[in-house]
């Protein structure tokens, strides 16, 4: 007999999380560079130390799933605007993508975000439109295009989503 699949677990990263998420995070960068601002080559010189302050600045959640990491969206305080939270490092492994995970670590980000932050923001390259409809299922809304250069060195085109904590 099959046993049933378990649900996957979302919480906030910590501490104990550094390598799972070191090990993602470089995967994302690899295999999808023009999603991110930082690149793999810098990030893969980077210590434990680099990694533990990311999941310290602000908050990263994970999805598990038979307890590997899967999935991470971040958030941290907007330097213009503390009020504001920028979320960056949506990711999740491609062989777990289309079932829901990107919408649910977010949302689970989110809402434990809310009581510090009355918006938020994320920037996503204009072409990635399967990352555009979870934004927009989940409330965000464009409010910018910018023409950017990306670590290719080419220029791409990225949007600027923005969600009022109210939902808004």
């Amino acid at each position: 007999m099959m046993s049933e699949a378990r649900p996957p677990q979302f919480r906030q990263l910590g501490a104990d999380d550094v390598a799972a998420f070191r090990s993602l995070r470089l995967e994302a960068l690899r295999n999808h560079p023009l999603a991110f601002r930082a690149t793999h080559a810098h990030e893969a010189a980077q210590s434990d130390d680099y990694f533990r302050q990311r999941l310290s600045n602000g908050a990263v959640f994970g999805a598990f799933v038979d307890g590997a990491l899967v999935a991470t969206a971040g958030l941290a305080p907007d330097p213009d605007l503390p009020s504001r939270g920028v979320v960056w490092g949506v990711y999740v492994r491609d062989d777990r993508r289309g079932g829901g995970l990107a919408q649910a670590v977010i949302e689970a980000l989110l809402a434990a975000s809310r009581a510090r932050h009355h918006e938020f923001r994320l920037r996503v390259i204009a072409t990635n439109g399967p990352a555009r409809a979870v934004y927009e299922r989940l409330g965000f809304r464009k409010t910018s295009v910018e023409r950017s250069l990306a670590a290719d060195g080419a220029t791409y085109e990225y949007e600027w989503w923005l969600l009022q904590a109210d939902g808004r």
